[in-house]
Parts: C-alpha cells; structure tokens; sequence
C-alpha cells in the first residue's frame, strides 16, 4: 500500500544461479505491490523452489531483494550515516549493521539505539546518527 512494492529477484533461467557477481545479470525483478500477492506467488513456483530449497540460493536472493526493493540511493540517501562509506558486507565477508537493520526494519541504519542523536554542538555544528525507528 501507499505506493509501495517489494521486488523479488528470480534467475531469469531455470538453471542459472546467482553464485558470484559476475552472475548477477541473470536476475530478473517480479513487481509484488501487495502483501496478498507476494504472499501467494511465494508458494508458487518458481518461487517456492528458489527460495526454500534448502540446496539452493534462497538467502542469497531474499538480500539482493530486499536491497533492490529499498533502492540503492535509496540507502545511501536517506538511511545511512555516511553515504561515501556505505557496504551491506564488510570485512572477511560478514553483513554489516546496515543490512541487518535493513532486514529487520526496511531501513539501513548505521546504529542500533532508538531514533537519532546528534553530536558535536549548536558552535561547531551537529552530526545527527540515526538510528533504528
């Protein structure tokens, strides 16, 4: 509702998978702008056999999803403290604080504490951190 959508990425070919990077040009957005109708194509296929196959590449498409549904500018934009060094992974391959909060919440906080807080003072001026709502 209100303008909203969630975009599920799905290989365009029954046998591709995305496993590196250079695959990523084998997924295809489906539009859902509804609850109901993402809700009913999940038990579909090929939506049921992607996603929930446990041999397959199910997490690896629910995070591209999710990031492709809120945007790329999107998230360094509006979410993220510091647009310049934004990653959704970090170091040695782990998730960062942001795509966690993004899975959580739909927004890629840098933070973890409630609202925002600002730094500095009214003289030198301030940094607002947002945090997760």
């Amino acid at each position: 509702g209100d303008n909203k959508k969630a975009v599920l990425l799905i290989p365009s070919a029954a046998g591709a998978a995305p496993l590196n990077a250079s695959q990523l040009r084998c997924l295809q957005p489906a539009v859902f702008t509804s609850f109901e109708q993402l809700h009913f194509h999940l038990g579909q296929r090929p939506y049921r056999d992607l996603l929930f196959n446990p041999s397959g590449c199910g997490v690896s498409l629910l995070l591209y999803s999710v990031v492709w549904s809120r945007g790329v500018e999107g998230i360094r934009e509006r979410d993220v403290d510091d647009p310049k060094t934004c990653s959704m992974i970090g170091a040695h391959g782990y998730c960062t604080q942001e795509l966690v909060n993004l899975m959580l919440f739909g927004r890629a906080y840098s933070n973890v504490f409630d609202g925002s807080k600002r730094l500095g003072s009214a003289q030198d001026g301030w940094y607002v951190m947002q945090g997760a709502p």
